[in-house]
């Protein structure tokens, strides 16, 4: 007898569930705090810088007074045309004839200018110009013939000197220099202005302000020791408004005789008065 065989048909494996898995959330970045800026600290305006005129002579008046008055330049002056001495038309030149150095270590702005200028045009040329023979180069007054011109002048007196280029370069320095290094008396000078401005002639070089400083100022010299501006200095004067000391000329942005006696020649600092 045939043995049976038993086929049992192939079943399919059930497949296992996948284990469901949640995403894992991500940090979120903290945002970053801003840095902390300290507040500004409120700082006072700073006080304004007051000169303060310790008077130790006109010297002193006249260069601190400088910082303060605005200097004014005044136009350019007319005059005669090549206003030559009479004494020094035989030393005349045609001016297209020179040179004006171009080496010239000393400059000439507009203020210095036009005092030239009126000095040619209210008494003339009194002194030569120094020029040098080999191209008639300028050495000193160059000013001089830059004024000329702009006067319109076509000549002016000069003095040709024969130099070599080393010494006509140490004859300029040297004579620029010299000029420099002196002193004024500002007595005589109050003097001789108030006797050139008696006579209707300009004081050329100086302005208003500044020969109020003179007229006022004090010409006794300071003594060799001069006491510090926070030691005690026995002084003349007491400003009946902010009761600041001080000896002779008063004067600080044109003081007149008004503004002294109701105190308002000029600001102080609070802790002045």
């Amino acid at each position: 007898m045939p043995k049976m065989i038993t086929i049992t048909p192939a079943t399919k494996p059930v497949p296992r569930p996948r284990p469901v898995t949640q995403p894992v959330p991500r940090p979120r970045p903290r945002p970053t705090p801003a840095p902390k800026v300290a507040a500004p600290i409120a700082r006072p305006a700073p006080k304004p810088k007051v000169i303060k005129m310790v008077n130790r002579g006109a010297a002193g008046l006249l260069n601190k007074a400088k910082l303060m008055i605005p200097v004014t330049t005044p136009p350019t002056a007319t005059g005669k045309v090549n206003d030559i001495a009479p004494a020094l038309k035989g030393l005349a030149i045609a001016i297209d004839e020179l040179t004006p150095d171009p080496d010239n270590a000393r400059l000439h702005p507009e203020r210095n200018m036009r005092a030239i200028e009126t000095s040619l045009a209210t008494y003339g040329q009194l002194k030569p110009i120094v020029v040098r023979r080999d191209g008639m180069v300028v050495m000193a007054g160059n000013g001089t013939l830059q004024a000329a011109k702009n006067l319109g002048w076509t000549l002016i007196a000069v003095s040709v000197i024969d130099m070599t280029e080393a010494q006509a370069a140490g004859f300029g320095l040297a004579d620029n220099r010299t000029a420099e290094l002196a002193a004024w008396d500002f007595e005589v000078v109050s003097r001789l202005e108030r006797l050139a401005s008696d006579a209707g002639l300009p004081v050329i070089g100086w302005t208003t302000d500044e020969l109020e400083v003179l007229r006022i100022g004090s010409y006794i010299a300071p003594p060799s020791e001069f006491p510090e501006v926070d030691e005690m200095i026995e002084t003349e004067h007491v400003c009946p408004k902010c009761s600041y000391r001080f000896s002779g000329g008063e004067i600080v942005n044109k003081v007149t005789t008004d503004q002294y006696k109701t105190g308002t020649h000029f600001p102080m600092d609070d802790d002045e008065g």
